[in-house]
Formats: structure tokens, sequence, C-alpha cells
């Protein structure tokens, strides 16, 4: 492809055709313009697999903050930081990436235009309901973060 305007008049057309969410909204979230750097015939599956490396980099994140065993030490820390209802809706979020996990292999293994179209418009709804709960999270992160590693880091550490 190469080019944004030639990207956006093909994606305009998919859009029409399964009712996806416009250019604009699917690019702020998946930065899916970088796709005009491939030279693709199937641009739903190239549009997949960019939302797809969006979500499955959540899921390892969720993944390692609830189940930190052998992480970096900052992860050690924020999982420290999560308190139990935090941990609950991380744990609600990886599951619903996990199955959209799934349904990316389905997506790759029975490849049809018309079920990436349906991949594509359901990774959208579902980010857009889980970002705000990650927002959140986040929120609630940064603020401990701050406290605790203020008082932290007056304490002794050898």
């Amino acid at each position: 492809m190469g080019d944004l305007r030639e990207l956006k008049r093909r994606y305009k057309s998919l859009q029409k055709k399964y009712d996806l969410p416009d250019f604009d909204s699917m690019n702020k979230e998946f930065s899916i313009e970088k796709i005009k750097e491939d030279e693709t015939e199937y641009l739903t599956r190239e549009l997949v697999r960019v939302i797809h490396s969006k979500l499955i980099d959540y899921l390892h994140f969720i993944g390692t903050l609830l189940n930190p065993v052998n992480s970096q030490m900052f992860i050690l820390s924020l999982a420290k930081i999560l308190d139990g209802n935090d941990k609950k809706v991380l744990a609600e979020i990886y599951s619903k990436l996990a199955r959209f996990e799934v349904e990316f292999w389905k997506s790759e293994l029975f490849f049809s235009e018309e079920f990436q179209a349906e991949y594509i418009r359901k990774a959208y709804g579902l980010w857009n309901e889980i970002r705000e709960e990650l927002k959140r999270i986040y929120e609630t992160i940064e603020l401990k973060w701050n406290n605790d590693f203020d008082k932290r880091s007056k304490g002794y550490l050898g």
C-alpha cells in the first residue's frame, strides 16, 4: 500500500461493507495506520493482527500482574499495590482477553473476511469496555505507587 490515503480508502470500503468503527477511532486505539507499509490483499487480516498485538500485550501484562512469579522487581511492586477488588477486575479482563486470543487463532485458522470483520468489531467493543477499568486501575497504581515509593525510599535497602 504505502499510502495512508489508500489505506483509508480501502478501510472505508470495509467499514461500509461490515459496519466497522471509523478509521480515526480505530487508528487512535490500535495505530492501524502502520498497515500502510504492508502490501496485502487481505486488509482485514492485517487489521486483526495489529489489534491482536495490542490486546495480547495487555493479556501478558495483566497475567504477569496476577501471577508475578519470576517477574521483574517493578511487577512485584505493582502486584503488591493492587487490592483484592483490583485483582478481581484484572482477572475478569484477563479472562475476556484470553477468549479473544482464542478468537484470534480461529480467525487465522478459518480465514474469512466476514469473520475477521466480526473480530474487529468485537475487539473494538471489548477494548472500549476494558479501557475504562484499566484507566481506573492505572490511576490507583499511580497514586499508591507514588505514596508507597516515598515511604520505601527512606528505608535501608541492603
